[in-house]
């Protein structure tokens, strides 16, 4: 596997999105993007709403990391059962020995989150059967499993040996799991980029062409990740955390309404996702509820509940 991955001229739709999240976030503040989650993939929706409850860039990444790792050994599981199993149907093997290859082929961390997507390839590798020239639909035209369940069909049906069936097979498994690693590498690398409060011109350069994007789900998954560009525009990291240290302090020295009454929408957005919910729940506890209400609804709704609890 490389060590590095670009984005390819198919993830123009993803990086539109990610663009159009980045136009919004620099415009309006993070919290400004909260209200597309629902109309987002499940991997960038939840990278969003992680990001706008304010955790920090390491957490986020480890979480879109583990997440997208997950997202590859499945994929990469469904593929294998569906290979073996119809194999092992086309064979003439008995389903309670078919059953038995399948659930050998599941990896534990799997059984009890993905028991459904793993049940639907063990349905469709028993589906398959060349001489009808015909599969039943699970799944989308575009998924990836559909998509390989088609091709191991086709391959029945050309009556290829053992080895070179394996062979061939072996190889679209792996095109299809780099396929989505690329595109995971993609949304993560994307979210942390608007995250880091990069301008959009610059992630659409940085992911439709070179440099390449580091591989956060190879060598450097442990790695913190630094923003590729820094541009004069991009404060500089170093001193805004050195300001809001000083401000943090401030919060708990003064009353919070005086305090909060000095920055403007866009401006609480972006203090409050940088103080500790500690530091506020102990700021705003004998406030008025106006200004209760000034601080809670300039946060996601996780992280408001979070606080008042």
């Amino acid at each position: 596997m490389p060590q590095n991955l670009s984005a390819s001229s198919g993830h123009k739709e993803i990086i539109d999105t990610l663009i159009e999240l980045s136009e919004t976030a620099r415009r309006e503040g993070l919290l400004a993007i909260e209200p597309e989650i629902p109309s987002l993939d499940e991997f960038v929706g939840n990278g969003i709403q992680i990001i706008v409850d304010g955790f920090e860039v390491a957490i986020v990444k480890k979480v879109l990391v583990n997440t997208a790792l997950r997202e590859l050994l499945l994929l990469e599981t469904q593929l294998r059962i569906i290979r073996d199993i119809s194999q092992a149907k086309f064979d003439g093997l008995s389903d309670k020995t078919i059953d038995l290859i399948a659930t050998s082929m599941v990896p534990e961390s799997l059984l009890e989150s993905n028991q459904g997507e793993i049940d639907k390839a063990i349905q469709r590798g028993k589906a398959l059967d060349p001489s009808s020239g015909q599969l039943d639909s699970l799944a989308g035209p575009n998924d990836p499993v559909s998509k390989f369940s088609q091709f191991i069909m086709e391959l029945h049906g050309q009556g290829l040996g053992r080895l070179r069936f394996e062979s061939i097979s072996e190889q679209m498994i792996k095109t299809q799991v780099c396929e989505l690693r690329q595109t995971l590498s993609l949304k993560i690398v994307g979210l942390l980029e608007i995250q880091a409060g990069t301008p959009p011109p610059y992630i659409r350069k940085y992911l439709m062409s070179g440099p390449y994007f580091p591989d956060l789900l190879g060598h450097l998954s442990d790695e913190p990740y630094q923003s590729q560009f820094r541009p004069r525009d991009i404060e500089d990291r170093t001193k805004l955390e050195a300001i809001f240290a000083k401000l943090q302090a401030e919060v708990q020295d003064k009353s919070f309404a005086e305090f909060i009454n000095r920055f403007d929408t866009r401006g609480i957005h972006r203090l409050l996702m940088e103080l500790d919910n500690r530091t506020l729940a102990y700021a705003i506890a004998n406030e008025s509820k106006d200004i209760k209400n000034i601080v809670l609804t300039g946060m996601s709704k996780a992280r408001a509940e979070m606080i008042q609890e």
